[in-house]
């Protein structure tokens, strides 16, 4: 009989998981023991074995996916045998979600907070940035953001409105003149190297001088 393949708490203190990789494809037999998939906790990345024989009928999330400890994550059975019921199951407890599902774009959330002061920091994943973040995504909205923060009043980043042809800044390199700010800087998951940054980028733009 089919069934449901939760996230696992692969640490005492894991609450999110994300699907670094999926080691089996739809369709594929798995048994006791054999790796299905390769899990990123806060820890590690650990491997998601099988525990019972069958075939995986369903994957419901995508590589890279970041989802809470008890999502859905598959579904395994016999060959053949119909999902449909299951997969309406998973989706109605939160798993099968596209960025389709998504009831704004990323650029949206940013462009709501024109015409504030908004600064987007990122760190690197060479130097330990989490892998699931997405920084050329976010820098794709902030740039699709800034028609927003101008029809306000405020100042973009000043790179056009073309997110798909604007060439995200190396990183160190800060786009730091306008009231929406970009910077990656070269540390990992941490604002940290960034707040000296972000601490003169407000002071100047809310008129502030060193010290007060």
């Amino acid at each position: 009989m089919a069934q449901i393949l939760d996230m696992p708490q692969l640490s005492d203190t894991m609450k999110i998981g994300v699907l670094q990789k999926w080691r089996k494809n739809e369709g594929d037999k798995v048994s006791p023991g054999e790796v299905m998939a390769e899990i990123e906790t806060d820890k590690a990345v650990m491997d998601f074995e099988a525990f019972d024989e069958g075939v995986l009928l369903k994957r419901l999330i995508a590589d890279g996916a970041s989802v809470p400890v008890g999502t859905p994550i598959a579904i395994i059975g016999k060959a053949g045998e119909d999902v449909a019921k299951l997969i309406e199951e998973a989706k109605a407890r939160g798993g099968a979600k596209t960025a389709g599902d998504l009831p704004v774009d990323s650029s949206e959330l940013i462009a709501l907070c024109a015409p504030r002061l908004t600064f987007i920091s990122y760190g690197s994943p060479e130097a330990g940035d989490a892998l699931w973040l997405d920084q050329q995504g976010s820098y794709m909205a902030t740039v699709a953001a800034g028609r927003v923060f101008r029809l306000l009043g405020a100042k973009d980043l000043g790179v056009g409105d073309d997110y798909r042809t604007a060439l995200k800044p190396p990183v160190g390199t800060g786009l730091l003149d306008g009231q929406l700010a970009w910077r990656q800087h070269e540390g990992g998951h941490t604002d940290a190297p960034n707040v000296k940054y972000f601490i003169a980028w407000a002071d100047r733009l809310l008129g502030h001088s060193a010290g007060t």
